[in-house]
């Protein structure tokens, strides 16, 4: 088996062992999604860990839900009294674990709104202290992500993405999209 056939079965078993909890999350749908896709183009495959580069581009709003009810989340949502809203991306940043998570950091009053009107209604586990929004470009070895952030700097545009749509992905990995507003 050739070896990206081999990284391609390896990533698509991590995704698939990923949905112990569901989660609220924004996907880019954006033009600025044109934008993330060229800044992943610099990463190179040998500086990746075993996640590699994030394709479903996202923000994240609230992670670890810990139950799967579909009439909870329509009610939620039938509720939800949010309008469309921009966010803001910022700057590149690096979140250092076992492996450079390197993101996009991203700024909006109402995501934070979001996530305060999700666990509210939903049981969740809290994975990380502080929420810090953002999308997510590449999963890179321990010790990258520094290189990376600074030769995309200088490639990095910030920029503003238009929210009208806000998804829940079940613990199955089905996800629905629901417009906001």
């Amino acid at each position: 088996m050739s070896i990206s056939k081999k990284f391609i079965l390896e990533k698509m078993m991590l995704m698939e062992s990923r949905f112990d909890y569901a989660t609220f999350q924004i996907n880019i749908d954006d033009p600025y999604i044109k934008h993330v896709k060229y800044l992943q183009s610099f990463i190179k495959k040998e500086d990746l860990d075993r996640f590699g580069i994030e394709n479903k581009t996202h923000i994240t709003v609230l992670f670890g839900i810990k139950e799967d009810d579909k009439n909870k989340v329509k009610d939620a949502f039938f509720n939800l009294k949010q309008k469309p809203f921009y966010v803001d991306v910022k700057n590149i940043h690096v979140f250092k674990n076992e492996s450079d998570a390197l993101v996009l950091k991203c700024e909006s009053e109402e995501l934070f709104n979001l996530r305060k009107y999700f666990e509210e209604r939903f049981p969740f586990k809290k994975t990380h202290r502080d929420y810090i929004p953002h999308i997510t470009l590449a999963y890179l070895k321990s010790g990258k992500g520094d290189y990376y952030k600074t030769l995309l700097e200088n490639k990095f545009k910030t920029g503003k993405i238009l929210i009208k749509y806000v998804y829940y992905s079940n613990k199955n990995g089905k996800t629905i999209r629901y417009r906001l507003g």
